[in-house]
């Protein structure tokens, strides 16, 4: 049952506890871890026509993505250390530096993973690989450009030489 401390489901902050006291707005707990998190939305991967904008702002997010997952409970199981189990303190934190380093292992394999995939999804998508031709054949024009103006000068200075 309720009791008027507790209760959350009703105004948000506006209504009066016993005493007088103005009641605090309470959220639960993973409301207020997702409010924190700032978890973006992925964009979609698209097509063919999919503006390079909109691919790079895929590739982007996923370059830079942080994974969520927890792997505690999987370390603890590979380990087998029961820290609850631990005769001592020192026992018990080694056991815990453990599962941790075994955490951050099993977090970097993951984003390596990902990043893999990342790498791959890019090297392969058509729509990149259009793009980069079509710069690099604008820098070939102007590179082409340029060494026929440098020609045209060099051209225009060996008649002038003549001249003389």
């Amino acid at each position: 049952a309720n009791n008027a401390n507790n209760d959350t489901s009703s105004n948000s902050g506006g209504g009066k506890k016993k005493g007088g006291q103005k009641k605090k707005n309470r959220k639960s707990a993973s409301s207020n871890n997702l409010a924190s998190q700032q978890v973006e939305k992925c964009p979609p991967f698209g097509d063919d026509d999919t503006p390079l904008d909109q691919v790079h702002a895929f590739y982007e997010f996923w370059i830079h993505f942080e994974s969520w997952r927890d792997f505690t409970l999987k370390a603890t199981k590979e380990t087998e250390h029961d820290v609850e189990a631990a005769d001592s303190r020192d026992e018990k934190r080694w056991m815990k530096q453990e599962i941790d380093r075994k955490v951050k292992k099993m977090k970097k394999e993951e984003m390596a993973r990902i990043n893999l995939l990342v790498e791959r999804a890019m090297s392969a998508d058509p729509r990149l690989r259009r793009e980069k031709e079509r710069v690099q054949n604008e820098k070939a024009a102007a590179a082409e450009a340029k060494r026929k103006e440098e020609e045209a000068k060099a051209e225009k200075e060996r008649l002038e030489r003549e001249k003389r």
